[in-house]
């Protein structure tokens, strides 16, 4: 088996070289060029053409953004965003995720009680994870193309309208069990989503297409680190006609509103009175991802039961099943995002490979299904 030929791109000494000997300790890697500004990235992104690209956000004579930009348009690849945990730090980060970058690491943590190593542990999983996608780098392409179609379109689509002249009829465009030849679904009264990596930039081929007047809420479990739901929730928002928020404790439920589940915590629903109510709470030890998507589905399910709408999109890991297994034993609808439009497949899959998906679907035609499913072909929208 080759070696995964892996690019650093840093203006710190110490972190290129302490990457570089870490790396050097695991036979399936090898790094194959040390640069220390943006310029040089591009040089070495052209020439040497790596596997994989770790970037700098903050470097000389061209920053981390600008590098990524010409990188994804001369020689496209896997690149992950080396950025801190920052107010300015999660925003670039998200905009870099915009442009093209598969996915992001904090620098912070290499300097924190847990060390270099778990740093370059969480690296190499990432890595190791994104080298097994096939066509990995055609699928960021695809993926950086449709946001790019889509940018500026999407606010005029307040009311995209599905009918069923417009629904796939090929099975090489779409999956689906029976429930896909019914003019009049089972209309649902909650949406909820879960993805991780790819999500940020796959999430703006759905959310700006989603009709501001859907008339059910949508409760969104991104994996994503602390501080960056906050800027994840107002770019979407930035650019989306539906309204898209952080999700707070003791937040009502509303229609017409994308919750999205703060990073670090727990996001639950109960229900009060008449009113369903977002519950923000610490973690549980054990839990793998703060938020989790099987941890929210599951609550969820437990107070909608059967009216739970389900989507799982692009992302490593299994998290999602085990909620979609939840929502299909209430008699709710499950979708899956495709192998083809996914950034990494894993997530998707399993729920696939598991018979829970009711659907399997394209990125860019997740917005009109998830509004099919609540609000038909509009003829027999909800009243």
């Amino acid at each position: 088996m080759s070696k995964i030929r892996i690019a650093l791109a840093d203006d710190s000494a110490f972190m290129r070289k302490a990457l570089e000997r870490m790396f050097a300790e695991d036979d399936d890697f090898e790094v194959v060029a040390l640069v220390s500004n943006g310029e040089e990235a591009v040089e070495v992104a052209i020439k040497k053409k790596p596997d994989i690209l770790l970037l700098d956000v903050q470097m000389p004579r061209m920053d981390g953004l600008v590098a990524l930009e010409n990188i994804m348009k001369q020689a496209p690849m896997p690149v992950i965003m080396v950025s801190s945990l920052t107010s300015d730090g999660a925003a670039t980060t998200i905009k870099a995720l915009e442009l093209g970058a598969v996915d992001f690491i904090s620098k912070d943590i290499s300097y924190g009680s847990a060390g270099m190593k778990n740093l370059v542990s969480e690296i190499k999983g990432k890595i190791r994870a994104l080298m097994s996608e096939p066509d990995i780098t055609k699928r960021l392409v695809t993926t950086t193309a449709a946001i790019e179609r889509g940018r500026g379109k999407a606010t005029e689509l307040a009311k995209p309208v599905v009918s069923v002249a417009q629904l796939p009829t090929s099975s090489a465009e779409y999956t689906t069990t029976a429930a896909r030849h019914t003019a009049i679904p089972a209309m649902k009264k909650i949406v909820l989503i879960g993805v991780s990596t790819g999500g940020p930039q796959s999430l703006q081929s759905v959310i700006p297409f989603i009709p501001n007047d859907i008339g059910v809420p949508i409760i969104l479990v991104q994996h994503i680190p602390v501080n960056f739901t906050l800027f994840l929730a107002e770019r979407l928002n930035s650019i989306s006609s539906i309204k898209v928020v952080e999700a707070k404790d003791g937040d009502v439920l509303e229609p017409n509103v994308v919750y999205i589940a703060k990073s670090g915590y727990r996001t639950l629903v109960n229900k009060k009175g008449n009113d369903k109510v977002l519950a923000i709470v610490p973690p549980l030890a054990g839990l793998l991802y703060n938020p989790s998507v099987d941890d929210t589905f599951s609550s969820v399910v437990d107070i909608y039961g059967g009216d739970t709408l389900g989507v799982v999109m692009t992302g490593m890991g299994k998290d999602g099943a085990l909620g979609c297994e939840k929502i299909k034993a209430a008699g709710g609808f499950v979708i899956s995002q495709d192998e083809k439009s996914s950034i990494v497949f894993g997530m998707p899959n399993v729920v696939i490979s598991a018979g829970l998906a009711d659907e399997i679907v394209s990125l860019t035609d997740l917005a009109a299904r998830i509004d099919f499913h609540i609000n038909g072909t509009r003829d027999n929208k909800r009243q």
